[in-house]
């Protein structure tokens, strides 16, 4: 689905990243990221028009010539204020948009694959956004919510296994939309 010319939403897209990143995995496909709240959508549109978004501490990347990454590091490093840190580029992504709307101005029907990342328990009236996006969904299309594995206190939540369970979803996702159709 994804290799030809899939159509994706990413309902409460945030700043773009994920957007982003697939829309680079997949540049037969079309993105679309959509927010209700317009800075969100100003910093997802920012970071795909400017020269590059904070990744890793620069530490933690590779040398020129000491491994994959080290050909795409960039010559100079970018501070945040609060270090340095390897930089990559969104600015050759040009199969994704981001738009601030709600999910109730979809268009029926049109998507190939939805996703929601850590949204739903957010939203005011989550089962209209359910509806909404049931109703986005192209015949056969394929919705992805992943919502958090929450603990009661706040130190409990925050770490690497909240990442990886949510990169393990979307994994067993591309590869499910990746394999082409009979």
């Amino acid at each position: 689905m994804l290799l030809s010319h899939g159509r994706v939403l990413e309902v409460g897209c945030g700043s773009g990243t994920a957007c982003l990143v697939m829309g680079r995995a997949f540049p037969n496909s079309t993105f679309l990221g959509i927010d209700i709240d317009q800075t969100s959508i100003d910093r997802a549109r920012a970071k795909q028009n400017t020269p590059g978004m904070p990744v890793a501490p620069l530490e933690d990347v590779p040398a020129a010539g000491e491994g994959d990454a080290a050909d795409d590091r960039p010559s100079e490093p970018f501070s945040s204020g609060d270090g340095a840190v390897w930089i990559t580029e969104f600015r050759d992504v040009r199969n994704v948009t981001f738009e601030c709307r709600p999910t109730a101005t979809l268009t029926q029907g049109q998507y190939d694959f939805v996703i929601t990342v850590d949204v739903i328990h957010d939203c005011a009236k989550p089962v209209d956004v359910l509806n909404d996006i049931r109703a986005a969904l192209a015949p056969n299309g394929i919705y992805l919510m992943m919502e958090p594995n929450c603990e009661a206190g706040r130190a409990k939540n925050i770490g690497p296994m909240y990442v990886l369970a949510a990169l393990k979803a979307l994994r067993g996702a591309w590869i499910r939309l990746t394999k082409k159709v009979r």
